[in-house]
Parts: C-alpha cells; structure tokens; sequence
C-alpha cells in the first residue's frame, strides 16, 4: 500500500482519507478516528508533537498495526491521508508521515496541483 499525506486543497488521483477533526461539508469518505491530532495540536501547545507521537506509538506497535487498521476501513492501494494544515511543518500528518517511515511504510507528502475543490 502506498500511502501519502496530504491537505483538502490538493487535488489527489484518489480517494482522500480523512485524518482531522472536522471534514469539509458535503465529505462523505472515511474518517480515520485513530490518526487525528490530540487536541493540544489544535492549539499550538508546546509538546503537541510529542505527545501524539507518544499516542501513535501506543495505538501502533509495528507496520502491521497501522496497514491492518487503514486497510480495515479503505479499499485502495494508495490512500491520502488528508486534513486541513496547509503547511506541512505546522501540521500533525508531518508527524503521523515521520513515525510510518519508522516504522517502515515509506509514507510521504503528496505534491499534486492545487484544487479549486476541497475534496
């Protein structure tokens, strides 16, 4: 599986996977309750980034963790793990995009073009 991160203004080849706590209107795709941000990352508090990587490495031992719950709610080899940061160093995908390398999924920011939509 090929997994990419990425935010509601980029236009993706495919299906976008939410990962935040709120979704454009009209969004009718999956919700990935597991990966959104703790609510500090919401308001810029210092240690934001610690503390979900703290949560991810307890909600996701290994790769197989992570590939078993995407795969449990997604049908696609490649998923778009998107939320709202348009900035990917303010943004907790950056974290999520970092602890799935370590684990070994080579995960990564997708580059696509700029959308008009929001999905």
């Amino acid at each position: 599986m090929k997994i990419q991160v990425t935010y509601w203004g980029k236009k993706t080849p495919g299906p976008k996977v939410a990962i935040c706590h709120s979704q454009p209107k009209g969004f009718k795709g999956v919700v990935l309750d597991l990966f959104k941000p703790p609510v500090c990352a919401l308001r810029d508090a210092p240690g934001w980034r610690e503390q979900y990587k703290r949560e991810l490495e307890t909600k996701f031992v290994d790769a197989s963790d992570v590939l078993k719950y995407i795969e449990s709610h997604v049908d696609s080899d490649i998923v778009y793990l998107t939320c709202w940061e348009k900035n990917p160093d303010e943004c907790h995908r950056q974290v999520l995009m970092n602890y799935l390398n370590e684990l070994g999924l080579a995960a990564g920011e997708y580059r696509g073009e700029q959308s008009e939509m929001l999905w």
